[in-house]
C-alpha cells in the first residue's frame, strides 16, 4: 500500500531519480529493433533524448549511463558555457 510517506520513484508516467542533489525524470520505450529515452534534469532545464536502433544490446545501457552521468555532473557554469 502506497501512502503519502512511502517514497516512490514513479509519477505520472515518469521514472524519477536523484543524482547529485538533482531530480531527473525520464521515460523510455522500445519496439522491435529500436529503443528511445527522453530524460530531463528539472533543476537545470536540460533535456536528454536518445534514439537508437539497438534493441537488445549492452550498448544501450552504456549510452544511457554515460549520458545521464554527464548531465548529472554538469555545474551551473558548464551549463552557461553550453548555452552561450
Amino acid at each position: 500500500m502506497i501512502n503519502e510517506t512511502t517514497p516512490v520513484n514513479y509519477g505520472m508516467g515518469w521514472l524519477i531519480r536523484h543524482r547529485n542533489n538533482k531530480k531527473i525524470v525520464f521515460h523510455d520505450g522500445s519496439a522491435f529493433g529500436y529503443r528511445a529515452l527522453l530524460g530531463k534534469s528539472l533543476q537545470d532545464d536540460l533535456t536528454l533524448i536518445i534514439l537508437t536502433n539497438c534493441f537488445k544490446s549492452e550498448l544501450w545501457t552504456k549510452i544511457y549511463n554515460r549520458c545521464s552521468y554527464i548531465i548529472s555532473e554538469l555545474s551551473e557554469m558548464d551549463i552557461e558555457k553550453l548555452l552561450n
